[in-house]
């Protein structure tokens, strides 16, 4: 019984796109926190040879700066093992 080999999507056959909100009435020279305001984003990581996209969201919310840079690269990380999955998936690879 042979191992099959291990499937990897490279990083460079990863298309990257997102977009966000934010709402919010602080104005750009206030010293107001910017959990003031509420702020959204959603990614979206497509394989391009394959032509097969995830999507997620960060929910909207009051989040400073450093925790919403923490929510997307979380969100970033748990789609690129959905996107290996939904590749394996569309290739029909064994075992996945």
């Amino acid at each position: 019984m042979t191992k099959a080999a291990a499937f990897v999507i490279d990083d460079k056959d990863i298309a990257y796109s997102g977009s966000g909100s934010h709402t919010g009435n602080r104005s750009r020279m206030t010293k107001q926190s910017r959990r003031l305001s509420i702020t959204s984003k959603e990614i979206t990581l497509t394989h391009t040879p394959t032509g097969v996209s995830v999507s997620g969201k960060v929910a909207q919310g009051h989040y400073s700066r450093r925790e919403m840079q923490h929510l997307v690269a979380e969100l970033r990380a748990r789609l690129v093992i959905e996107l290996h999955r939904a590749v394996a998936r569309k290739l029909r690879l064994p075992g996945r």
